[in-house]
């Protein structure tokens, strides 16, 4: 299903997000312009940091976007990052991480992939997105693959992803189980063999109720390198590739 599809339902029961639900809620609960001190481009370590609605130089989403999105990995010092995500980090973060590091090297295998899952980490997207009755806006985020090698959805999903499938849209169905969907990085390893899903998430109408999303990626490690057909390339080209799609 990954290959022919770019996604994939699991048989493994979505576990509880109240933990990061609360922490992404105390952190949005902050003023504006403490919230803003943990901006990417303050923390400075790939795409890890805070992109608001409405930012113009996000890495990791548009302006237009009706999202806000705080983005941790494994590859930042906890103490970058605010108090309530120290917190998350050094409980229940890593705890996942390992069981879903269990569940990716089985896809590689299943996918053939010629890497080691040694030579990746975990990062997480955490987005909230405020309630909305702007009928004109058709979208809440825009399409777009993931940097990923696999992006995991521990805690399920709603019924506002949908997917592209020769150039139509097309819901993914609402799932209490886990799903996974492709990433570039499966794309660059395997020559297109494998494709990234291509997504987004749709406005309900004629209003959209507050929602929350947390998708585990896994993506290259720093200093690393990776054969393709098309030559070696290091995790840190690797992200300039991905960042040129946009």
């Amino acid at each position: 299903m990954l290959v022919e599809k770019g996604f994939y339902y699991s048989n493994l029961d979505g576990l509880p997000s109240a933990a990061i639900k609360e922490t992404m809620r105390q952190f949005m609960h902050r003023k504006t312009d403490d919230r803003i001190q943990f901006l990417q481009k303050e923390i400075n370590s790939v795409f890890d940091g805070y992109s608001y609605q409405g930012q113009t130089d996000s890495l990791n989403q548009g302006a237009e976007d009706l999202v806000h999105t705080f983005v941790i990995s494994e590859f930042t010092d906890p103490t970058s990052f605010p108090l309530e995500w120290q917190h998350y980090l050094s409980q229940a973060f890593f705890q996942l991480s390992n069981k879903l590091s269990i569940l990716e090297t089985v896809l590689i295998e299943k996918l053939a992939l010629h890497i080691n899952r040694k030579d990746l980490g975990h990062m997480v997207s955490c987005n909230y997105y405020p309630s909305t009755n702007d009928s004109k806006a058709l979208l809440r985020l825009g399409a777009h693959p993931d940097v990923s090698l696999f992006t995991v959805f521990p805690f399920g999903i709603d019924d506002q992803l949908e997917y592209e499938e020769n150039r139509i849209w097309k819901p993914l169905p609402a799932s209490d189980k886990m799903v996974i969907i492709t990433g570039y990085f499966s794309e660059v390893l395997s020559n297109g063999r494998v494709s990234a899903l291509n997504h987004r998430v749709r406005q309900s109408q004629p209003n959209s109720s507050e929602r929350f999303s947390f998708a585990f990626f896994s993506i290259p490690a720093p200093n690393r390198k990776f054969s393709t057909e098309q030559g070696a390339v290091s995790t840190e080209k690797y992200f300039e590739k991905y960042l040129a799609l946009f």
